[in-house]
């Protein structure tokens, strides 16, 4: 991309712009109880007000937040990686620290690419290094990631920040964004099935997406 992307002219185009541009993944819902949907339906709402959330302040700051440590609601330094994973810095955004909670009160996992979270970063042009796989074969590069571990919560992190048992699944532990993962820049979305090894299939709810 040449030139840079320029400076928003407005926050509220920003947002409006979003709706037409941003979001290209969302994980497909497999058909399970009134209460597993309605939780799936409250997270992926979630999500979408922390897109709008990250498109504000990237609007305002010309860049991504950097993920927050654990379970604080601020900013902390990111990592020197392509990508930096962590909690969703609530604080940083303006919002209650529920906001960084899913349906079932676990922590979001947060990854954005380092290079768009440094000053100025946005407005510099740098292209987006998430890589979200819908489905195998296919890769997506995205500016950063929204992950929900879904209703078996495996690998998720409580609201005090200690850790829900890995997964088994090669799909969910690729959403970790930490060892055991392998590939720390790779998210893999897609519909749910049951297939996954371990007994607890994939439910993971994933959004991503570039701000406009």
């Amino acid at each position: 991309m040449g030139g840079g992307r320029g400076g928003f002219a407005t926050v509220p185009l920003a947002l409006l712009m979003v709706t037409l541009a941003g979001v290209i993944v969302l994980a497909r819902l497999a058909p399970g109880s009134p209460d597993d949907l309605r939780q799936a339906k409250l997270t992926h709402a979630k999500m979408a007000a922390l897109e709008r959330a990250l498109v504000t302040f990237a609007a305002l700051q010309g860049r991504l937040p950097c993920p927050a440590a654990l379970a604080q609601g601020d900013e902390a330094p990111c990592a020197d990686a392509v990508v930096s994973l962590g909690g969703v810095p609530t604080a940083s955004l303006g919002l209650d620290p529920t906001a960084g909670r899913d349906a079932w009160g676990r922590l979001f996992t947060y990854g954005v690419t380092t290079a768009l979270a440094r000053p100025g970063g946005w407005t510099g042009g740098a292209a987006g290094a998430v890589i979200v796989r819908p489905r195998p074969g296919i890769t997506k590069p995205k500016a950063w990631v929204l992950v929900s571990h879904g209703e078996n919560g495996r690998g998720a992190r409580r609201a005090n920040a200690t850790l829900v048992d890995d997964p088994a699944g090669p799909r969910e532990r690729d959403n970790l964004g930490r060892p055991p993962d392998g590939d720390m820049p790779g998210f893999a979305a897609g519909p749910h099935d049951g297939a996954e090894p371990g007994g607890e299939g994939y439910d993971d709810l994933l959004r991503a997406g570039d701000p406009p």
